[in-house]
């Protein structure tokens, strides 16, 4: 997979909620690291799942779920349509008003309730994929505050539990990964979530349970993309010697995972190993011209990086990344000296 391709669910119009995550150009193309650019989720049909939630807007019983903002919940509806049909003439005002509906909608729909929360997700996560408007509207409404909730958020550290996540929220958790994947892939949304202390802690934490989520390659693949995308936005002026560590730590646990495992999926392996190599490269966690981040560094070492990276080469070979593997053991040895 090359920098910024798509990665692409497949979905089914039964609207299934085991997305999962496909790379659209081969997996053994080695240029994921050390290049700066970030992973987009942009593909996938949208009509199964546009068709539920205005389906389900319709109802009577949806009248009130959009009155906090004053929008008729056909109107929204309308709007919706419009956005997903060419989501580069979104402008402000729309976005504002999409974001403010879907924040409200995916409080009203819980992960757990079915897949309408699963929907919104989906659809958000094409719209941010194309429009830099609506990536600054949901962070405006809030809508990764709702997803990183502690109490009922699909990514709060509850659902999405690193020892027993919950089986019938997965599906909106991969959605949510890409969508926070998609927002952390545009600079300045990246530097806004990781700018506040406790979203960026939240974010950070999400991506490190789906990193380390070593029996389920899809939900794996979708945490190294968020992970990667934060590795390339840590800064000191965003706190990178709190964030970097755990997130290194993550990347190194499920690369050992996926080195002992009788097999391996080589996007999954691939996101991993370039999350450890922007965070152990000079300009990922200190800023461009800077320093490795000291403290992830002493976490690397601490968790045998070096003899992970050993034991992950034979398997990195058969799964194309082999220059990928030797790149990221190059930098943790030239970081020792």
């Amino acid at each position: 997979m090359h920098p910024g391709a798509s990665l692409t669910p497949s979905f089914a119009p039964s609207v299934t909620p085991t997305v999962t995550p496909a790379p659209s150009t081969p997996v053994h193309e080695t240029s994921l690291f050390p290049s700066r650019q970030p992973l987009t989720s942009a593909g996938g049909p949208y009509t199964a799942v546009l068709k539920l939630v205005c389906d389900e807007l319709a109802k009577p019983a949806s009248a009130a779920l959009l009155a906090a903002d004053d929008v008729p919940p056909s109107q929204w509806s309308i709007g919706l349509r419009a956005a997903l049909a060419d989501p580069a003439l979104l402008d402000a005002p729309n976005a504002t008003s999409l974001a403010r509906g879907l924040r409200a909608l995916l409080v009203a729909w819980p992960p757990t309730s079915g897949q309408k929360h699963f929907a919104l997700l989906y659809m958000a996560r094409l719209l941010v994929a194309s429009s830099e408007v609506c990536a600054d509207a949901l962070l405006d409404a809030g809508v990764p505050a709702v997803l990183l909730r502690g109490d009922a958020g699909v990514l709060g550290g509850v659902l999405d539990a690193a020892e027993a996540p919950k089986k019938e929220a997965r599906g909106a958790r991969l959605m949510a990964l890409a969508l926070l994947a998609n927002i952390t892939a545009r600079p300045a949304a990246a530097a806004r979530l990781l700018a506040d202390a406790d979203s960026a802690a939240a974010v950070v934490g999400a991506a490190f349970r789906a990193l380390g989520a070593s029996d389920d390659a899809p939900v794996g693949q979708m945490g190294g993309a968020l992970g990667h995308n934060l590795a390339i936005g840590l800064t000191p002026e965003t706190n990178a010697s709190e964030h970097a560590p755990p997130l290194l730590a993550a990347a190194v646990g499920a690369i050992r995972a996926l080195a002992e495992a009788p097999a391996a999926d080589a996007e999954y392996l691939g996101r991993a190993l370039s999350v450890a190599g922007h965070l152990l490269a000079p300009s990922a966690a200190a800023g461009e011209g800077g320093g490795v981040d000291m403290d992830a560094l002493a976490v690397a070492l601490s968790l045998d990086a070096h003899d992970t990276l050993e034991r992950v080469k034979p398997k990195a070979a058969s799964l194309g990344h082999a220059a990928l593997v030797d790149k990221v053991a190059a930098l943790l040895q030239l970081e020792v000296m």
